[in-house]
Protein backbone atom coordinates (compact mmCIF):
# COMPACT_ATOMS: atom_id res chain seq x y z
CA UNK A 1 0.00 0.00 0.00
CA UNK A 2 2.22 2.97 -0.97
CA UNK A 3 0.52 6.12 -2.24
CA UNK A 4 1.85 9.66 -2.91
CA UNK A 5 1.87 10.71 0.50
CA UNK A 6 4.47 8.04 1.98
CA UNK A 7 6.56 8.00 -0.86
CA UNK A 8 7.37 11.90 -0.91
CA UNK A 9 8.63 12.02 2.61
CA UNK A 10 10.88 8.98 1.51
CA UNK A 11 12.43 11.08 -1.96
CA UNK A 12 13.31 13.90 0.15
CA UNK A 13 15.26 11.89 2.82
CA UNK A 14 17.11 10.03 -0.10
CA UNK A 15 17.87 13.87 -1.88
CA UNK A 16 18.89 14.98 1.38
CA UNK A 17 21.22 12.12 2.15
CA UNK A 18 22.28 12.34 -1.57
CA UNK A 19 22.89 15.86 -1.25
CA UNK A 20 24.80 15.26 1.98
CA UNK A 21 26.90 12.75 1.20
CA UNK A 22 28.05 14.62 -2.56
CA UNK A 23 28.73 18.22 -0.30
CA UNK A 24 30.93 15.25 2.07
CA UNK A 25 33.34 14.06 -1.34
CA UNK A 26 33.46 17.35 -2.82
CA UNK A 27 34.72 19.02 0.58
CA UNK A 28 37.14 16.00 1.22
CA UNK A 29 38.18 16.15 -2.48
CA UNK A 30 39.13 19.73 -2.04
CA UNK A 31 41.10 19.26 1.51
CA UNK A 32 42.73 15.99 -0.14
CA UNK A 33 44.26 18.60 -3.03
CA UNK A 34 44.15 21.54 -0.98
CA UNK A 35 46.77 19.87 1.70
CA UNK A 36 48.60 17.36 0.01
CA UNK A 37 51.62 19.07 0.77
CA UNK A 38 50.81 19.33 4.61
CA UNK A 39 49.59 16.02 5.89
CA UNK A 40 49.31 17.37 9.23
CA UNK A 41 46.99 20.04 7.92
CA UNK A 42 44.84 17.21 6.45
CA UNK A 43 45.26 15.07 10.17
CA UNK A 44 43.76 18.33 11.93
CA UNK A 45 41.20 18.57 9.58
CA UNK A 46 40.01 15.24 9.57
CA UNK A 47 40.42 15.07 13.68
CA UNK A 48 38.37 18.21 13.68
CA UNK A 49 35.68 17.01 11.43
CA UNK A 50 35.71 13.28 14.14
CA UNK A 51 35.35 15.78 16.83
CA UNK A 52 32.39 17.68 14.99
CA UNK A 53 30.88 14.01 14.42
CA UNK A 54 30.78 13.53 18.15
CA UNK A 55 29.89 16.84 19.54
CA UNK A 56 26.57 16.24 16.95
CA UNK A 57 25.50 13.49 19.46
CA UNK A 58 25.80 15.46 22.68
CA UNK A 59 22.67 15.14 24.51
CA UNK A 60 21.46 18.90 24.80
CA UNK A 61 21.71 18.74 20.68
CA UNK A 62 19.69 15.46 20.68
CA UNK A 63 17.47 17.18 23.27
CA UNK A 64 17.07 20.35 21.61
CA UNK A 65 16.41 18.80 18.08
CA UNK A 66 13.58 16.56 19.72
CA UNK A 67 11.83 19.68 20.78
CA UNK A 68 11.52 21.20 17.93
CA UNK A 69 10.61 18.11 15.84
CA UNK A 70 7.63 17.43 18.57
CA UNK A 71 6.43 21.90 18.63
CA UNK A 72 5.99 21.11 14.94
CA UNK A 73 4.39 17.86 14.55
CA UNK A 74 2.46 19.38 17.52
CA UNK A 75 1.31 22.38 15.30
CA UNK A 76 0.85 20.39 12.36
CA UNK A 77 3.89 21.57 10.57
CA UNK A 78 6.71 19.32 8.94
CA UNK A 79 9.46 18.79 11.28
CA UNK A 80 11.76 17.47 8.00
CA UNK A 81 15.18 19.21 8.32
CA UNK A 82 15.20 20.88 11.71
CA UNK A 83 18.53 18.83 12.26
CA UNK A 84 19.82 19.71 9.66
CA UNK A 85 19.10 23.87 9.31
CA UNK A 86 20.14 23.58 13.70
CA UNK A 87 23.34 21.84 12.09
CA UNK A 88 23.95 24.93 10.10
CA UNK A 89 22.69 27.68 12.04
CA UNK A 90 25.16 25.83 15.04
CA UNK A 91 28.07 25.37 13.16
CA UNK A 92 28.12 28.42 11.20
CA UNK A 93 28.30 30.23 14.91
CA UNK A 94 31.46 28.16 14.87
CA UNK A 95 32.86 29.21 11.40
CA UNK A 96 31.82 33.09 12.34
CA UNK A 97 33.49 32.35 16.06
CA UNK A 98 37.09 30.95 14.09
CA UNK A 99 37.26 33.54 11.56
CA UNK A 100 37.10 36.51 14.40
CA UNK A 101 39.69 34.34 16.69
CA UNK A 102 41.94 33.98 13.94
CA UNK A 103 41.48 37.19 12.62
CA UNK A 104 42.18 38.92 16.25
CA UNK A 105 45.50 36.50 16.08
CA UNK A 106 46.95 38.02 13.30
CA UNK A 107 46.76 41.28 14.34
CA UNK A 108 48.59 40.41 17.42
CA UNK A 109 52.32 41.31 17.12
CA UNK A 110 54.54 38.80 19.26
CA UNK A 111 56.26 41.76 21.36
CA UNK A 112 52.44 42.65 22.41
CA UNK A 113 52.40 39.66 24.29
CA UNK A 114 54.97 40.69 26.77
CA UNK A 115 52.32 43.55 27.71
CA UNK A 116 49.24 41.36 28.44
CA UNK A 117 51.22 38.07 29.63
CA UNK A 118 49.63 38.99 33.13
CA UNK A 119 46.02 39.32 31.93
CA UNK A 120 46.09 36.72 30.01
CA UNK A 121 47.23 34.23 32.47
CA UNK A 122 45.03 36.57 35.16
CA UNK A 123 41.83 36.00 32.94
CA UNK A 124 42.18 31.91 32.21
CA UNK A 125 43.15 31.21 36.52
CA UNK A 126 39.58 33.42 36.94
CA UNK A 127 37.64 31.34 34.72
CA UNK A 128 39.33 27.71 35.78
CA UNK A 129 38.09 29.23 39.32
CA UNK A 130 34.42 30.23 38.45
CA UNK A 131 34.47 26.82 36.68
CA UNK A 132 35.65 25.30 39.93
CA UNK A 133 32.98 26.43 41.57
CA UNK A 134 30.38 26.14 39.99
CA UNK A 135 31.32 22.51 39.65
CA UNK A 136 31.64 22.58 43.74
CA UNK A 137 27.82 24.59 44.02
CA UNK A 138 26.00 21.78 42.19
CA UNK A 139 27.61 18.75 44.03
CA UNK A 140 26.06 17.35 46.64
CA UNK A 141 26.36 19.43 50.20
CA UNK A 142 27.94 22.71 47.59
CA UNK A 143 31.08 24.33 48.26
CA UNK A 144 30.20 23.42 52.01
CA UNK A 145 31.01 19.91 51.78
CA UNK A 146 34.65 21.00 50.19
CA UNK A 147 37.14 20.83 53.66
CA UNK A 148 34.80 17.18 54.44
CA UNK A 149 35.64 15.68 51.32
CA UNK A 150 39.50 16.80 51.17
CA UNK A 151 39.19 15.20 54.93
CA UNK A 152 37.75 11.69 54.04
CA UNK A 153 39.71 11.46 50.95
CA UNK A 154 42.98 11.27 53.06
CA UNK A 155 42.95 8.09 54.63
CA UNK A 156 41.48 6.30 51.66
CA UNK A 157 44.25 7.16 49.40
CA UNK A 158 46.41 5.70 52.58
CA UNK A 159 44.80 2.29 52.62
Amino acid sequence: MSNSSTCYPKSKVITTFVVLVGANILIWTWAWIAFADRPTLLGTALLAYIFGLRHAFDPDHIAAIDNVVRKLMQDSKPPFLSGFFFALGHSSIVVIASVAISGTALTIQPNDLSEINLVRTAVSALFLYCEAYGMLSCAPGGVNSLPKAISIRGPRLAH
